[in-house]
């Protein structure tokens, strides 16, 4: 699990939590975050951005 938040995010209130196995992306968990959510279903499609 790999936790990502600003000092900024968390005046906001959002963080994104993004979950591994085996190196990969199993699930992606983001609390108003809409760039990370967009940005995670672009990985998990398959775009290649990672």
């Amino acid at each position: 699990m790999v936790r990502r938040a600003s000092l900024l995010a968390l005046v906001k209130r959002s963080f994104s939590v993004v979950y591994l196995k085996s190196g990969r992306i199993i699930a992606l968990d983001c609390v108003n975050a809409i760039k990370d959510y967009v940005q995670g279903r672009a990985l998990d499609s398959g775009a290649g951005l990672w």
